[in-house]
């Protein structure tokens, strides 16, 4: 049954996916991005951050937090128009690597400030591609057990990127307040 699911939503989306994750045409507001992580990476005290290269060149921010004697790995994916150390994800970062879990907080990507949420949908592929990049990360500090823990659009981002890969070193999925329902 999730195979029929997942192939009426592969076909229902194919002109976003088209591309595949590997390889995409790149819509985040790079500039944007970079002019928060200028902002926020002199006020990061808990964590370190990190720089994470897709195929294009471009480099996103991350936050890791290594939490001691990790019970595993958390991916913790923003919604729409905030940054990885913002309020809530800054907050779950820090509480998840307490509570025994090292933490890599992503830059999703953004646009301007007007866009609405269906904007976003191009986003899609570069999303999915960031989220392998985390678990990759992660995987190579020696996690096996990678979470993603999303919020708002990034948890609507997670729950397509599931949908349409096939293969992911992420085994397991922690939505808070997903946008437009699960599919």
């Amino acid at each position: 049954m999730f195979r029929i699911i997942k192939a009426i939503a592969v076909l229902f989306f194919f002109p976003i996916y088209a591309l595949g994750a590997s390889e995409y045409k790149a819509y985040s507001d790079y500039e944007r991005e970079k002019n928060w992580a200028d902002q926020i990476i002199p006020s990061v005290i808990v964590g370190d951050p990190v720089w994470l290269e897709q195929t294009n060149g471009h480099k996103f921010l991350g936050i890791y937090t290594e939490a001691q004697s990790a019970k595993g790995a958390v991916i913790v994916a923003h919604g729409r128009g905030w940054n990885p150390d913002f309020e809530l994800y800054g907050m779950l970062r820090i509480l998840l690597a307490d509570a025994g879990y090292s933490t890599l907080s992503i830059q999703m990507p953004i646009l301007g400030g007007g866009a609405k949420v269906g904007d976003y949908i191009p986003t899609y592929p570069e999303a999915f591609h960031r989220f392998d990049l985390a678990a990759e990360f992660l995987s190579a500090k020696g996690f096996k057990n990678i979470s993603i823990v999303s919020h708002s659009l990034g948890a609507t981002m997670a729950n397509h990127y599931f949908i349409t890969v096939d293969e992911t070193l992420v085994n397991s999925w922690v939505f808070i307040s997903i946008l437009n329902g699960l599919q």
